[in-house]
C-alpha cells in the first residue's frame, strides 16, 4: 500500500458499518484499491474481520460511508456527498471541524477528496459526520493503442477518445507498434501515460476479448481461493433433496451454448391446464455467502458473452460442470412445480430442493423441427413435447391478453473462425417458437418466486421496469409523427397496448426498424431494487430474475432468499441499505455487460467488411442525426455510420422536427426505412467504427 491509502483500521471500520458488503468487490470499489499490495490488505482484513464478525458490530447510532468533500458552508464546514445513497441515507453530510486522527504526512482534507466518514444519525434529519480517513483520488485508466507520432516517437492513442488523441508514455521495451495496452492516465498537463499491461496486438482478433474486457473493467480471471473452492466442489448430496430424476426435464438453448441452467418438463393437467417444471441449478448449494466463490460473483455481477467466448461470473468447474445441467448426469436443482389454468393463470406453485437427471440437450431448432412435423427426438416422447407446446401456448394468448409490450429486435450471430478467430460469418437469428416457449417459461418461475417471496416478507431484489417518462412520450410522439406522417397522441398515461398498436401498424413498413427503435428508446431501463414498483414491459406487478443463477448474481440472492423461506438455508441479515447498494451494483454490472457485448459484436463486424470486396452493399436507414446517418446492411446486419460527406456533392441539411437530410442542391431527402446503396469507406480498427459512402443508381459517385 502506499502512503496515502487507507489504514487496516479504516477498513475495519467500513466492514463493521457493511458487514453484508464485506467481500474483496466492495471493498476494492469503495477504496479504489486495485494494485496487488492493496489487495492482498484487503483479503487480510477480511479473514481477521469474519474472525471477530461478533464483537465487531457497529455502533446503533452511527454508520459509516465513503463520500466525497463537494463545498464549504459560510461557517468553514466541510460538506460531503456520499457515494452511494441509501433509501433513508441524507443526500449531504456536514462533517465536524474537529481535525481527525491521522498518520503523519497526511494532510487536511479539501474539496474534491474522497474520505470514509463516521455519519452521526442520532441528532434529528440533518445528517452530520466526522472523517476517520482520507481515502486515495481515483486513478483514472484506458485501453489505448500504442502508434508511432510524427517526430519519431511512440504515442498511445485513446481507443474511446476522438481519432488522434495520443499521449506521451513511460518507456518501455515490451511495447511496438500496434500493441494494445492497458494504462494509468497521465496526471496534470504534460504527463505521461503509464503502461500497466501489455493486452496483445491489435492486428490479432483473439485480442478483441480481453481488450473489451480492460476497456470495460470486466475481471477475467478468478483469484487462487475462488479456483480452489470451485476445485473442491463436487456432486450435489440427495439429503434432503426430494428426488425428480423420473420427470422427463430437458435443457432447450442455442446450438452454442455451453452452461445450462434451466430445464424444464410439462404434462397436461384438468380442465386444459398444464403442470410445468422449471428447474434451476442450486448453485448456491456450492458458492457459499461470503465465500470466495461469492466475492468473485459478486465482483463481477453477471457473465460476459462475446463471440466464441465467454467471461463467466464462475469457474468453469461450476458453469460448465456441477451447476450445468448436461444431459444424463445427476444434478442438484432448485425446482419450481407451477399449475396454469386454460387461460394461462398461475394457479399453484411449489418450490422444492430436489436432485434431477435431464433426458436431452435440444436446440431451439431440432426442437421446432420436432415440433412442426411431430418427429421423433432421441430421450423425449413426442407426448412431452406436444404437452411442452401446448402449455406454452396457453401462456403465450395469457402474454397478449395482457398486453405486454411485443418489442423484437434483430439478432444477428458472429461465427469465428476457430484457428485464426477471424469473423467467418454474420446471419441473422431466427426467433423460433421453441425461443418463445422457454422464455414463457422462465416469466411464469419468475413470477411465482417472486410472488411467494413477497407473501412472506422476505427482502429480495425485484426486477423492475417503470412506466415510460413523460418526457420520452412527448419525443416519441414527435418521431411517430415525422417517421409515419401519421399524429398519434402518446402523452398521458403510458399503456403497453398503445405501444403494440404501433408496431403493429408499422409491420411490414419500410420504417419498421426505425419505429422499434422509437419505441424503444421511449423505454425506461429495467433494473433491480428491493421496492416493487412492477415490470411495465412484461405487464406484471410482481417479478423477479431467478432462473439464471450460473451467470447473474442477482438470481442467486434470489435464490438464498427462496431457500431460506423452505427452510433448507438460513436467512441472510441483509439490511436495507446493503440490498439498495446490491441491486445499483448489480444494474450497473449488467449495463457495463450490455457495452461490452455490443462493443465486442462492433470490432468483429469492422473485422468482417475489412475482408469483404463486394463493390457495393445494399442497406436501410435506420435512424438520421445532426452528423449524417446510420445504416443497417441487409445481408448481415452490420451498422455503420454515412456521414454528411459521404452522402454526395454539395450542402447537406439535418432537420430535427421530420428526422431527415436534405440536399440543397438536389433536393434529396434521407429518412429512416430508406433503402441505400453504400461502399466501404473507412475502418477504424482502434475505435472498431465502420463508415460507409453512399453509391448511386448509375454506380458512380
Amino acid at each position: 500500500m502506499s502512503g496515502d491509502g487507507p489504514s487496516a483500521e479504516a477498513l475495519r471500520a467500513w466492514i463493521c458499518a457493511h458487514p453484508d458488503r464485506a467481500n474483496l468487490r466492495d471493498l476494492a470499489r469503495a477504496f479504489d484499491i486495485r494494485d496487488p499490495g492493496g489487495r492482498r490488505l484487503l483479503k487480510e482484513v477480511l479473514r481477521q474481520s469474519r474472525r471477530e464478525r461478533t464483537a465487531a458490530a457497529p455502533h446503533s447510532d452511527s454508520r459509516v460511508v465513503v463520500a466525497e468533500v463537494i463545498r464549504v458552508t459560510r461557517d468553514g464546514d466541510l460538506v460531503a456527498k456520499p457515494s452511494v445513497r441509501s433509501a433513508s441515507g441524507s443526500a449531504e453530510i456536514i462533517l465536524n471541524r474537529a481535525a481527525p486522527r491521522r498518520r503523519a504526512g497526511r494532510h487536511a482534507s479539501s474539496v474534491g477528496d474522497r474520505v470514509l466518514v463516521r455519519v452521526d444519525t442520532a441528532h434529528g434529519s440533518s445528517a452530520t459526520g466526522h472523517i476517520m480517513a482520507r481515502l486515495p483520488g481515483r486513478r483514472e485508466t484506458f485501453v489505448g493503442v500504442i502508434v508511432p507520432n510524427l517526430g519519431g516517437d511512440l504515442r498511445v492513442e485513446d481507443c474511446a477518445a476522438k481519432p488522434d488523441t495520443t499521449h506521451r508514455f513511460q518507456a518501455s521495451e515490451t511495447v511496438g507498434i500496434g500493441d494494445v495496452v492497458y494504462c494509468a492516465s497521465p496526471r496534470g498537463a504534460g504527463g505521461q501515460a503509464q503502461i500497466l499491461e501489455r493486452i496483445g496486438p491489435l492486428d490479432d482478433p483473439r485480442c478483441i476479448p480481453a481488450m473489451v474486457a480492460a476497456r470495460h473493467e470486466i475481471p477475467t480471471h478468478f483469484d487462487a481461493d475462488a479456483e480452489r473452492e470451485a476445485a473442491a466442489c463436487g456432486p450435489p448430496t440427495d439429503h434432503g433433496r426430494t428426488d425428480l430424476t423420473g420427470l422427463p426435464f430437458v435443457t432447450i438453448d442455442g446450438d452454442d451454448a455451453r452452461d445450462f441452467d434451466d430445464a424444464v418438463a410439462a404434462a397436461a393437467g384438468p380442465e386444459g391446464g398444464f403442470r410445468i417444471h422449471v428447474a434451476i441449478a442450486d448453485v448456491a448449494h456450492y458458492v457459499r455467502p461470503g465465500g470466495a466463490l461469492d466475492q468473485a460473483a459478486q465482483m463481477r455481477g453477471n457473465s460476459v458473452y462475446f463471440p466464441g467466448h465467454v467471461l463467466p461470473m464462475l469457474p468453469a468447474n461450476l458453469s460448465n460442470g456441477w451447476c450445468s445441467l448436461v444431459p444424463h448426469r445427476e444434478r442438484g436443482a432448485i425446482v419450481a412445480e407451477l399449475d396454469i389454468g386454460p387461460r394461462g393463470e398461475l394457479v399453484r406453485a411449489a418450490f422444492t430442493r430436489a436432485l434431477i437427471c435431464s433426458r436431452a440437450r435440444l436446440t431451439y431448432e431440432a426442437l421446432d423441427e420436432a415440433a412442426r412435423h411431430d418427429a421423433p427426438i432421441p430421450g423425449i416422447d413426442r407426448e412431452d413435447v406436444a404437452a411442452l407446446y401446448g402449455a406454452y401456448r396457453v401462456l403465450r394468448a395469457a402474454r397478449d391478453r395482457r398486453g405486454a409490450l411485443d418489442l423484437s429486435s434483430a439478432e444477428h450471430r458472429i461465427t469465428l473462425d476457430p484457428a485464426t478467430g477471424e469473423p467467418d460469418s454474420i446471419a441473422a437469428v431466427r426467433h423460433l417458437d421453441s425461443h418463445r416457449l422457454i422464455e414463457e417459461f422462465m416469466v411464469l418461475a419468475n413470477t411465482a418466486v417472486a410472488r411467494h417471496l413477497a407473501r412472506h416478507e422476505v427482502p429480495f431484489l425485484y426486477r423492475v421496469h417503470g412506466e415510460p417518462r413523460s418526457t420520452s412520450l412527448r419525443s416519441l410522439q414527435d418521431d411517430l409523427r415525422a417517421l409515419t406522417g401519421r399524429w398519434r397522441t402518446m402523452t398521458g398515461r403510458a399503456n403497453t397496448r398503445r405501444f403494440n398498436d404501433v408496431l403493429e401498424g408499422a409491420r411490414g413498413a419500410r420504417n419498421e426498424e426505425a419505429v422499434h427503435l422509437a419505441v424503444l428508446r421511449a423505454q425506461t431501463q429495467a433494473e433491480y431494487s428491493p421496492e416493487n414498483i412492477g415490470h411495465f414491459g412484461l405487464g406484471l406487478q410482481c417479478y423477479t430474475h431467478f432462473t439464471s443463477p450460473i451467470r447473474r448474481y442477482s438470481d442467486l440472492s434470489v435464490h438464498r432468499s427462496l431457500l431460506a423461506t423452505l427452510g433448507t438455508e438460513r436467512q441472510a441479515s441483509a439490511g436495507e441499505d446493503e440490498l439498495w447498494a446490491l441491486g445499483r451494483d448489480l444494474s450497473s454490472s449488467e449495463r457495463r455487460a450490455v457495452a461490452a457485448e455490443r462493443e465486442a459484436c462492433q470490432r468483429y463486424a469492422s473485422r468482417f467488411l475489412q475482408r469483404m470486396s463486394a463493390a457495393s452493399l445494399h442497406g436501410r436507414i435506420v435512424s438520421v442525426e445532426r452528423f449524417g446517418a446510420f445504416v443497417r446492411l441487409d445481408e448481415n446486419g452490420i451498422e455503420g455510420l454515412l456521414p454528411m460527406s459521404g452522402l454526395g456533392e454539395g450542402y447537406f441539411r439535418f432537420d430535427a422536427r421530420t428526422r431527415q437530410i436534405s440536399s440543397e442542391r438536389t433536393g434529396e431527402t434521407f429518412r429512416p426505412g430508406d433503402a441505400i446503396t453504400v461502399r466501404l469507406a473507412d475502418t477504424d480498427p482502434i475505435r472498431g467504427r465502420v463508415a460507409f459512402y453512399r453509391v448511386r443508381e448509375t454506380g458512380s459517385l
